[in-house]
């Protein structure tokens, strides 16, 4: 695999987690993100990623790991900032006891 292949793949990822952070109902800020920023970025992202993907790559391919990859993204962080959030709400309620 070469440099190629290993950027794409991680402006992909990176694409999907800012996607996910321009949703209103992502969990790793307590505050509200402009998400208008955020999606066109994220979309940015999608778009380098699949360039870099393409010379690395076939198109079906290169379309299939750009999907795969921020379709994972989309798995883990939230289940990843629900856990978090779920430890945070339990350290409080230890502390006030």
């Amino acid at each position: 695999m070469n440099m190629m292949g290993i950027s794409g793949m991680a402006i992909a990822m990176l694409s999907g987690i800012v996607l996910y952070l321009a949703s209103p109902n992502q969990l790793l800020w307590d505050r509200q993100l402009p998400s208008r920023l955020l999606a066109l970025s994220g979309t940015i992202f999608a778009s380098a990623s699949l360039v870099l993907l393409l010379q690395w790559a076939g198109a079906a391919t290169a379309i299939f790991i750009l999907v795969t990859l921020v379709m994972l993204v989309w798995t883990f962080v939230p289940l990843a900032a629900a856990w978090r959030q779920g430890d945070r709400k339990i350290a409080k309620k230890g502390r006030s006891r």
